[in-house]
């Protein structure tokens, strides 16, 4: 149920502030308490971690057990607290099963075993100064330096995965951006899509824009392909293919509609 890429994740929440976590699943949560936020990192990329006790291992593993169970199963229904493998972990008789922590019986069984995969995880706060309203959509450059975020106050902002501060941030959007991708291959180049119904193109040494593209329609998803000046674009019920490098003003630079559907496309993915 956790599979994916060894890589960083993050998780945002509306609070404004992203957590950058050791694992590689991306989940919406809502901040602690501001008292309980952990300082970003040094400047030399150590962080402090925390895990569960050891008491905690047999919940762990029944969890675990519950999760395999629920996908394999066309009985999802019946795998819930009172299933043997969670009543074993907690003791040998069903009342026992009470006894494990009430914070964990009261989530279902994903939030449980999500708070346990993250909570065992090195982590810190990346706190944004003003603090946004929202932050919507996370990408990783691909050498593992950097973290874009998109935010309610309209911007990109950059922030370094190694010292969890904020390196720069991209403005220009005329509403929030809801999509932010970096370029497979050049840690240097990403592109933002916006409600304003306009695609970016970024320069990071730099920080400026560097192409634009309108459309009649929110941008819902990017994606660059990996070996080209190629640009996936979906819009409202059309999916554009960019090649952005062109000169300006010229047929090549113009977008194609390469897909039309009947309902407002969603994501868009090039095979890796």
């Amino acid at each position: 149920a956790f599979q994916g890429v060894p890589s960083a994740s993050t998780t945002t929440s509306v609070g404004g502030s992203m957590e950058v976590c050791g694992t590689s699943s991306m989940a919406m949560s809502s901040p602690p308490p501001s008292s309980s936020r952990r300082p970003p990192p040094s400047c030399s990329g150590t962080s402090s971690s925390h895990s569960h006790s050891t008491k905690d291992a047999p919940l762990d593993l029944a969890l675990s057990g519950l999760l395999r169970l629920r996908e394999t199963s066309n009985r999802r229904s019946s795998y819930g607290y009172g299933h043997p493998l969670l009543r074993q972990a907690c003791g040998s008789s069903s009342s026992a099963a009470s006894s494990a922590p009430s914070s964990l019986l009261r989530k279902s069984i994903e939030h449980a075993a999500e708070a346990i995969m993250v909570g065992s995880q090195p982590a810190a706060y990346c706190p944004f100064s003003p603090e946004p309203r929202s932050t919507i959509a996370a990408d990783f450059s691909p050498d593992g330096k950097w973290v874009a975020s998109t935010h309610g106050d309209h911007t990109v902002k950059i922030t370094c995965c190694h010292t969890g501060k904020g390196v720069t941030v991209l403005q220009g959007h005329r509403r929030t951006p809801w999509v932010v991708r970096f370029h497979p291959k050049d840690s240097t180049t990403l592109a933002s899509g916006s409600l304003d119904q306009e695609v970016r193109l970024w320069n990071l040494p730099s920080g400026t824009c560097t192409a634009t593209l309108p459309l009649g329609r929110p941008i819902a998803s990017l994606a660059f392909h990996a070996q080209g000046k190629v640009l996936a674009v979906a819009s409202g019920h059309k999916l554009f293919i960019w090649r952005y490098e062109e000169p300006a003003g010229s047929d090549a630079a113009k977008p194609v509609i390469v897909l039309k559907t009947r309902r407002s496309l969603r994501a868009v993915q090039f095979h890796p």
